[in-house]
């Protein structure tokens, strides 16, 4: 992840770990730059 912004980094971190938590379900969106869903199960 050189060269990118923190931002960038923290939105992937962000994904990281919700795909990570067993709790929920999760989903990309193909709305604009892409939307994370994610739904307790």
């Amino acid at each position: 992840m050189v060269g990118q912004a923190a931002s960038t980094r923290a939105i992937a971190a962000l994904n990281a770990a919700i795909i990570r938590d067993e709790r929920v379900d999760c989903c990309m969106a193909p709305i604009a730059d892409g939307v994370t869903l994610a739904r307790k199960r």
